[in-house]
C-alpha cells in the first residue's frame, strides 16, 4: 500500500510510489554519476548533538591546552590503526579503492540505491540506501556498522552478505563508512562513530525528515558492534518503532580483545587513550530484543 503522501516525509516520498527515485527516467545516470564521485554528495539530512560554537569552543580549548591537543592527536592515530581501511594501502588496496568497488554495485537488477551524505557535529558521512521496489515502503530497514578493516561499499555488493541477510528478512538497508574511511571526512574517533550511528538511527527513526522506519535491526559486525554498544547507551529508542539488535563477533570490550590477540601493553594502551570500546553495558540495560553471534570455540 503506499502512504498518503501528504502524511510522510519527503523521503518516503522519494522511496516509493511514482515518484520514487528509482522510477526516474535517469535513475541510471543519475546513480551512475553519484557513484562515480570520489567525494561524499552535498549533505541529504543533518542531526547534531551539540551546537556550532560549542565545537569550536572545543577546537580551539584542544589547541590552547597544549596537551588535550596531544591526546585527541594520538587517539586518532591509534584509531588509524584500529581502522586500517582508514589507510587502504595498510591493507595493500589502492587509496581510491571504496570509490572503486562502489562504481562496480550492479545497478540494473532487482536491487536499487541511493547514495546521500549525513551530517553530524560537523563529519559528513557517506552513506547509500538500497531495497527493492517491493519493500522500500514496508517500513523494515537493517542498519549496518562494519567492522574495521571493511568497507561500506564492500556491504552492498550484490554478492555480499549483506544482500542475503536483507532478503532473507526482507528488509531495506543503509550501510555508511565510519569518519576517516572511504569519502566519509574526519579522522577515526571513537566519540564519533557513537554519533555517527545515532545520526544513522536517528534518520531511519525521524517521520518528518527521514525515513519513518516502523522496524530498525541494528547488525553490528566487530568494531562495528562496540560501536553499536557505545551508541546504544545514550541513545533513547522509540515507542513506536520495533527494535532488534545483532551482535556478530564483536567483544566484551576493545582492550581485552587487544590483551588477548596481541599483549597486555596494548590493551592497556586502547584504555589509556580512549578506545576501549563495549558492548556489555549497552547490552545489560538494552530495552530492545539482542542477538549475539560467535564464533564456535
Amino acid at each position: 500500500m503506499i502512504l498518503d503522501p501528504t502524511q510522510v516525509s519527503p523521503w518516503q516520498n522519494c522511496l516509493s510510489g511514482e515518484n520514487a527515485f528509482y522510477n526516474k527516467e535517469n535513475y541510471l545516470e543519475a546513480t551512475k554519476e553519484d557513484f562515480s564521485q570520489g567525494k561524499s554528495l552535498p549533505v541529504s539530512y543533518t542531526w547534531n548533538t551539540e551546537s556550532k560554537i560549542l565545537r569550536i569552543a572545543k577546537l580551539i580549548f584542544s589547541i590552547i591546552i597544549f596537551p588535550v591537543g596531544i591526546y585527541k592527536l594520538i587517539h586518532s592515530l591509534v584509531g588509524k590503526v584500529l581502522l586500517p581501511a582508514s589507510s587502504p594501502s595498510r591493507m595493500g588496496l589502492p587509496a581510491n579503492y571504496a570509490n572503486n568497488a562502489r562504481q562496480q554495485v550492479n545497478l540494473n537488477g532487482d536491487w536499487k540505491y541511493k547514495r546521500l551524505t549525513i551530517e553530524v557535529d560537523g563529519y559528513k558521512i557517506d552513506a547509500t540506501i538500497m531495497g527493492k521496489e517491493a519493500t522500500f515502503d514496508n517500513g523494515r530497514w537493517t542498519l549496518l556498522s562494519n567492522g574495521n578493516g571493511e568497507f561500506a561499499e564492500e556491504g552492498h555488493m550484490a554478492s555480499g552478505n549483506f544482500i542475503k541477510i536483507l532478503s532473507e528478512v526482507n528488509s531495506n538497508g543503509i550501510v555508511f563508512n565510519y569518519p576517516g574511511v572511504g569519502s566519509s571526512s574526519g579522522l577515526p574517533n571513537r566519540e564519533a562513530m557513537a554519533k555517527v550511528y545515532r545520526a544513522m538511527l536517528n534518520f531511519l527513526e525521524d517521520k518528518e525528515k527521514g525515513i519513518g522506519a516502523k522496524e530498525i535491526i541494528g547488525y553490528g559486525h566487530s568494531i562495528g558492534g562496540g560501536a553499536q554498544g557505545d551508541a546504544l547507551r545514550t541513545h533513547d529508542l522509540k515507542k513506536n518503532v520495533k527494535y532488534v539488535f545483532v551482535k556478530s563477533r564483536t567483544f566484551s570490550d576493545l582492550s581485552t580483545e587487544a590483551s588477548l590477540l596481541v599483549n597486555k601493553p596494548a590493551g592497556f594502551l586502547l584504555k589509556i587513550f580512549g578506545w576501549n570500546m563495549g558492548s556489555v553495558e549497552s547490552s545489560k540495560n538494552l530495552k530492545a530484543p539482542e542477538i549475539i553471534m560467535h564464533m564456535p570455540i
